[in-house]
């Protein structure tokens, strides 16, 4: 069996499984699989990583601080919600 997927423009892990559908457990799948996911994240760290900062850069400078002081003020009303639900959900 083959298994493939797409990662961006590129192609993505390839994975051949023994012949019998039978033999694909979670575990199993997870024991073979993230590892070469985990190789596709760094490399597209090491390949991205410059291009990424200067992103999020450019997103924390598009924040208005009018928006920044907003969440601030609202933050002992956020907090006060969370106790009051006693770590459980809030509207927030």
């Amino acid at each position: 069996m083959f298994w493939g997927s797409i990662f961006g423009n590129e192609k993505g892990p390839c994975l051949f499984w023994e012949k019998e559908w039978g033999t694909i457990t979670s575990a199993r799948y997870i024991e073979r699989i993230v590892p070469l996911i985990d190789g596709m994240v760094k490399m597209a760290r090491e390949h991205l990583g410059d291009h990424l900062i200067l992103m999020q850069d450019a997103a924390w400078d598009a924040l208005p601080i009018s928006y920044l002081d907003q969440q601030i003020d609202l933050m002992q009303e956020r907090c006060q919600a969370v106790i009051d639900a006693q770590g459980g959900y809030t509207p927030y």
